[in-house]
């Protein structure tokens, strides 16, 4: 009765992915590494931004300014500048999905290609990365002695 009937199963990644398995992945590390790079460099930009402003900080705190005081204009900088990028770096990715994609030729083996954006779960996931950098960089406890040191900056 049901001779002339066959089933055949595929797994759903093979499916959705299908042969562009490897070249996806690649593609991951390759932008997971330029993140990483980014993040390094941005580090790096505010550490040096920080040792030049040391003499401004010592002159403040030296004309009474508290460190919370400090520590929240500092942080309101950092918060706005990271804000800043980010929406930069969201322009920067939904144009560049799309011109990405527009370059495609029609035969490119990418199953789904027309599903391709930056929706609501990439800017959640973007969101929530930057707010787990914040509060890595800007949630430690306050170290310890209230008197203003002065710094290098005033000798």
């Amino acid at each position: 009765m049901n001779a002339k009937w066959s089933a055949t199963v595929a797994s759903l990644a093979e499916q959705t992915v299908g042969q562009v398995r490897l070249a996806l992945q690649v593609l991951f590390g390759a932008v997971a590494f330029v993140l990483l790079i980014a993040c390094a460099n941005v580090a790096n930009l505010l550490l040096m931004r920080s040792a030049v402003r040391a003499r401004e900080v010592t002159i403040r705190m030296a004309l009474g300014a508290g460190r919370w005081r400090l520590l929240h204009q500092l942080s309101a900088e950092s918060v706005l500048l990271a804000g800043i990028g980010g929406l930069l770096g969201l322009g920067l990715a939904y144009f560049g999905v799309r011109a990405i994609v527009a370059m495609l030729p029609p035969t490119f083996p990418l199953p789904r290609m027309a599903e391709i954006s930056v929706d609501g779960p990439v800017l959640a996931f973007a969101a929530g990365v930057s707010g787990r950098l914040r509060a890595a960089v800007w949630d430690r406890p306050e170290p310890s002695g209230n008197e203003a040191k002065p710094g290098p900056g005033l000798a």
